[in-house]
């Protein structure tokens, strides 16, 4: 156990009243303890030391009403400190109220990664500097999965265990190894490659034939299989849609338009307890480790509510999605600006709340040169924020490269 008066500074100059009702139980039990409390914590701050002749004289010079009864408790205090059961709950409440402060902070999904990383500091040192780390054994623990995230661009054991890696080079360059068991979602207007992006990172996560589960309001089955085939061989979609392949295309696709048993598609807009139900039962049937949806709009509200209602259950349940099953959800949405060029996180079209529960959020936009589109992060929890020049194949739609926007 430290000495006391160090743990007592330490919640002194960082807390101030706030631990005041903690410490009531024991050591402080009745209003004129309390206010002995209220004037050392005063006392403290102005002299930043703990002795019971400075703390007399504050009191008379405060001219407090309690002032004789105050100074007759503090004459009979054998110590200033409070006991050492008092202390340890308070070096453990003290461990804790500093921790609480920097989780809040790394769920706010507004705050930026360096905001985070600052506080982080801050935390980190109020506790090394007050508290002894050897002492405090779940510092680690409560800790450990928040530092990765902001420092290392990785996550905890259990969340790398559903996480999907990837390989092509150009999905590392936007989202870095791993599509993380959290929502993300990519923003932008028609024409602007949002399904194909999609249908890109479905060919990566294929490879490694996992179960996946696409929710396609937008395109049929079969316009999305052609746009699929297209960027998994290279064929114009063109091409495919009108059969006027050569025979080397031919043989390419012979062996390509195999259904595939780990791909189910819905193409029915559905409203929230639907599309609950579906992915509750796909995933516990058929071990789904992915989520698709294209594109977020098209869901309905349920009966009585408005269109945006609806929409904000759908994004909460997300949310509630994520934490039950632990998987990726990538999440095609609609931008309220015409080319996106000025859009940020509040423009996905009419759902504020889809913004608030990704942990990734990629907008689509006119590029700066002939062929390409400008990816915006506008929200990134592991990494920070970008903008890059990402090009596409027009006639396959495969994503050909991805580069730093100068």
């Amino acid at each position: 156990m430290l000495p006391e008066n160090q743990v007592l500074s330490a919640i002194i100059i960082f807390n101030k009243f706030e631990l005041m009702p903690k410490v009531n139980p024991i050591w402080f039990k009745d209003n004129v303890n309390r206010e002995l409390w209220k004037n050392l914590v005063l006392c403290f701050s102005e002299y930043k030391k703990l002795d019971t002749e400075i703390l007399k004289t504050w009191i008379f010079e405060t001219k407090n009403k309690l002032e004789k009864v105050l100074i007759e408790r503090v004459n009979g205090l054998n110590e200033i400190y409070p006991p050492d059961d008092v202390v340890e709950n308070l070096q453990e409440y003290y461990v804790n109220n500093c921790l609480t402060e920097y989780m809040n902070m790394h769920v706010n999904k507004n705050a930026t990664v360096d905001a985070k990383r600052q506080l982080f500091n801050e935390v980190y040192k109020k506790i090394n500097t007050n508290i002894d780390l050897d002492e405090s054994k779940s510092l680690e623990e409560n800790i450990n999965e928040y530092i990765k995230n902001v420092y290392n661009d990785e996550v905890s054991n259990r969340f790398n265990d559903n996480s999907i890696k990837l390989t092509d080079e150009n999905l590392i360059n936007i989202f870095g190894h791993y599509l993380r068991p959290f929502p993300i979602v990519i923003g932008g207007n028609p024409g602007y490659f949002k399904t194909s992006l999609m249908l890109n990172i479905l060919k990566d996560i294929d490879l490694q034939k996992k179960n996946g589960l696409i929710f396609s309001f937008e395109d049929t089955i079969d316009t999305l299989r052609n746009k699929y085939i297209a960027i998994k061989t290279g064929i114009p979609i063109d091409n495919i849609v009108n059969n006027t392949y050569n025979d080397i295309e031919k043989q390419i696709l012979t062996k390509s338009i195999k259904q595939s048993k780990r791909v189910w598609i819905y193409e029915k807009p559905c409203n929230v307890l639907k599309f609950r139900q579906i992915v509750d039962k796909h995933v516990i049937t058929y071990d789904i480790k992915y989520i698709l949806i294209d594109y977020f709009q098209l869901f309905y509200g349920l009966k009585g509510l408005s269109k945006v209602e609806g929409l904000e259950m759908i994004a909460k349940e997300l949310v509630n999605i994520r934490k039950d099953y632990e998987i990726p959800i990538i999440v095609l949405s609609q931008l309220t600006t015409e080319d996106g060029s000025d859009a940020g996180l509040n423009d996905l079209k009419w759902c504020k709340a889809l913004g608030e529960s990704a942990r990734q959020v990629f907008l689509l936009c006119d590029g700066k040169e002939e062929g390409s589109i400008t990816l915006k992060c506008v929200k990134n929890t592991f990494y920070g924020t970008f903008n890059k020049q990402i090009y596409f194949n027009k006639k396959s739609c495969q994503l050909v490269g991805s580069y730093e926007e100068c």
